[in-house]
C-alpha cells in the first residue's frame, strides 16, 4: 500500500491502523497525504491503491489549512504523468514512433 504513494512522490502525513473487529489480524488503515486528487501523481497513486485494495473508502480531498502549495520534485510533476499517459495511449493506438520515445 505504501509503495503506491512512495513511487509517485506523495508524502504521507498520517498513517494509523485500527482493528476491524470481525477477525483477528484484520485492520483498517487511515491515511492522510500531501496533495490533492487533481494532482496527477495523487490521482495515479489512488488508482494504484484501489487496484491493491478494492475496499478503499475515499473521504475527500481538501485544501491544506495553510493554503500552502505542495511542491513535488520535477520527476513527479503533473506533466510527467500526462506525458506517460499520452505515450501509452499512442502505443495502444499503434502510433509508429510511440514506442521509440
Amino acid at each position: 500500500m505504501l509503495e503506491q504513494f512512495a513511487t509517485r512522490g506523495v508524502n504521507l502525513s498520517l498513517l494509523t491502523s485500527r482493528p476491524i473487529g470481525d477477525a483477528l489480524g484484520r485492520y483498517r488503515f487511515v491515511i492522510d497525504f500531501e496533495g490533492h486528487i487533481h494532482d496527477e501523481r495523487v490521482a495515479d497513486a489512488l488508482l494504484g491503491l484501489k487496484r491493491f485494495s478494492p475496499n478503499v473508502t475515499f473521504l475527500g480531498s481538501y485544501p491544506a489549512a495553510d493554503r500552502r502549495h505542495i511542491e513535488a520534485a520535477p520527476r513527479y510533476d503533473d506533466a510527467v504523468f500526462i506525458d506517460a499517459r499520452d505515450w501509452l495511449r499512442g502505443l495502444l493506438a499503434g502510433e509508429p514512433e510511440a514506442g521509440s520515445r
